[in-house]
């Protein structure tokens, strides 16, 4: 008896000293990130390269602004190649930054304002959607898209450059992670923030590790434990698609956060929509809102078959049906891409970049197609006058007056319950940095 609870006592200790050691294990894992180091060593390559891309983004292909927090450098010409994110194209810009070639800006008769999607990150200027527009629209465009820009920054384009969108046809790009209801001191705390992790030009393991830090999950998911139960409950995290390239699982999760379909930050998403609206009209142009339609809702079907679930699909088109709503509600029409780029993605044609996920050429051909058949049966490309270009005074160029607000606004603190804002939650940037 007495040796048998001897053996049940060691069972016992042993039993429980493999727990706490194991537990100790898994806190010593999380606590010292031991999972993240172990992830820069197996994809050290792919890591660094990122970190460069990085430190380029910030420190050769972007300048610090006073009233856009940041801006594309001037005249830039320069070979961008990351091999492990498949992209190899010429970051260019003209002498304000943005991406037009000689003329584009002073004589357009449309004008495209926006994010990477709009800018093209990825691909060269020939291959751009605002350059197929031209031969499509037979009218000349200007790109005003500046990677990383979220609504607020639209909007301080439009009211820093004045002239070059009077009389136009403004193209006002949305893609999911517009959605966040950023701020321009939200932006300016952030963009400091981030910009110093990437300050080195040759990073090494430790730099790199550092900058992967505030990337991290929460404590308990970087456990070991929680790997494991991930990968056995939620199954395969990649899956390759028949015309090439890959979904990730929760690869809109970086740019999804459910709290931004709160009323509060519709309010304030929807307001930077009005204040748009407002500018164009104060232009006398026409203000025509593009959706830039994720990978993963492109590839919907592919994506539930892979995964087995649909919220991120089923946020983003709310976010765009809201939206469509909302501007509808001002009496704007908007360019909705999804179904058309669904359509083509039947043929077996690659659309996106299969590693970044922006749009590749073919993408862009696709919605300059689409974007040119909507201007043309609205009305929008038969346009008489004549946009020429005066040399601005020095006040001139700053010269837009706040519109003074009418009972349209949304600068509520709550809203209607019949507007387009409506009631209930949707989801989709952070910006792109």
């Amino acid at each position: 008896m007495a040796k048998n609870l001897s053996k049940l006592r060691g069972i016992i200790f042993g039993s429980m000293l493999g727990i706490v050691s194991y537990v100790s294990l898994e806190m010593i894992c999380a606590g010292l990130h031991l999972t993240t180091a172990l992830d820069v060593l197996l994809n050290y390559q792919a890591k660094k390269e990122g970190f460069e891309y990085r430190h380029k983004l910030f420190y050769e292909y972007r300048q610090d602004d006073k009233e856009l927090t940041f801006s594309n450098t001037s005249n830039l010409n320069a070979r961008f190649a990351i091999p492990t994110m498949n992209l190899d194209f010429i970051y260019d810009t003209d002498e304000l930054g943005f991406r037009n070639k000689q003329g584009d800006k002073e004589t357009s008769e449309i004008v495209a304002v926006g994010d990477s999607f709009t800018y093209g990150f990825g691909i060269n200027y020939e291959e751009l959607w605002t350059e197929k527009l031209e031969s499509k629209t037979k009218q000349r465009v200007a790109n005003f898209g500046v990677t990383g820009y979220a609504p607020w920054q639209y909007n301080a384009v439009m009211k820093k450059y004045p002239l070059f969108f009077r009389n136009r046809t403004i193209l006002y790009g949305i893609y999911m992670n517009d959605f966040t209801g950023e701020t321009k001191e939200i932006t300016q705390k952030r963009y400091e923030a981030t910009k110093g992790f990437f300050s080195i030009s040759n990073p090494d393991f430790e730099v790199i590790y550092t900058a992967e830090l505030p990337q991290e999950p929460p404590f308990l998911e970087r456990t070991i434990t929680y790997k494991m139960y991930e990968r056995l409950a939620k199954g395969k995290v990649v899956t390759k698609l028949s015309q090439g390239g890959f979904l990730k699982r929760g690869e809109n999760d970086f740019n999804f956060r459910s709290e931004w379909f709160s009323d509060d930050n519709l309010n304030k998403v929807f307001k930077d929509f009005y204040e748009a609206k407002q500018i164009a009209d104060g232009y006398n142009s026409t203000i025509v809102p593009v959706f830039f339609t994720s990978r993963t809702s492109v590839y919907r079907e592919e994506y539930i078959d892979a995964f087995g679930e649909d919220s991120l699909v089923n946020l983003e088109e709310e976010a765009f049906r809201k939206t469509g709503q909302y501007f509808d509600g001002l009496g704007v029409k908007c360019v909705d891409l999804t179904q058309r780029l669904r359509e083509e993605k039947k043929k077996g044609i690659v659309l996106y970049n299969p590693v970044d996920a922006h749009l590749n050429p073919h993408g862009n051909e696709i919605a300059a197609q689409e974007i040119a058949r909507a201007l043309t049966e609205w009305g929008y490309t038969q346009s008489t006058k004549t946009v020429e270009y005066v040399q601005p005074t020095k006040t001139e160029a700053s010269d837009y007056v706040q519109p003074t607000k009418t009972t349209n606004d949304v600068d509520k603190k709550k809203p209607n319950k019949d507007s387009p804002l409506g009631t209930g939650i949707i989801h989709l940037d952070e910006i792109d940095f």
